[in-house]
Order: structure tokens, then C-alpha cells, then sequence
């Protein structure tokens, strides 16, 4: 999924449409306390999606599983 998930943590808006942008920014502007809620539901699910530590775990299985099924002769080289 997103990370930006409109109306949950963040806002969206297409590329070039300086109207849209303009239209998020009031937003962002006139409701401080839903742009803040939005940012903390922002920052927990970037911490939950990209942990270095958990990233890192993952690459290491990646890495292991790709080298379990490799061909023995490639892996000693």
C-alpha cells in the first residue's frame, strides 16, 4: 500500500495541479489539529514500514534464501 493514504496520513494531490495543492495547503492550514493527527499517523506508519532493523532482517532472509537455492558450485566462487 501507500504510504500517503489520503485522509489518514497525509494529503495527496496530482502532479501539476497547483488548484489541488492549494486547496491541500488550506487545508493543512485551517485544520492544525487534523494536520497534526495526520502527521503523527504519518510518522508511525513510516516507522512501522521502513525499521531499519526489520528492513535488514528481511534482506538477510532474502539473501540466505537466494543462496540456499543456488547452484553449490556459483555460491563458492
Amino acid at each position: 500500500g501507500e504510504v500517503v493514504e489520503p485522509g489518514v496520513t497525509g494529503w495527496l494531490v496530482p502532479p501539476a495541479d497547483a488548484g489541488a495543492l492549494a486547496a491541500a495547503v488550506l487545508e493543512v492550514v485551517a485544520d492544525r489539529e487534523r494536520a497534526l493527527s495526520l502527521a503523527r499517523r504519518g510518522r508511525q506508519r513510516v516507522l512501522e514500514r521502513f525499521d531499519p532493523d526489520r528492513n535488514n532482517r528481511r534482506l538477510l532472509e532474502l539473501y540466505r534464501g537466494a543462496r540456499g537455492n543456488a547452484d553449490p558450485a556459483v555460491a563458492q566462487r
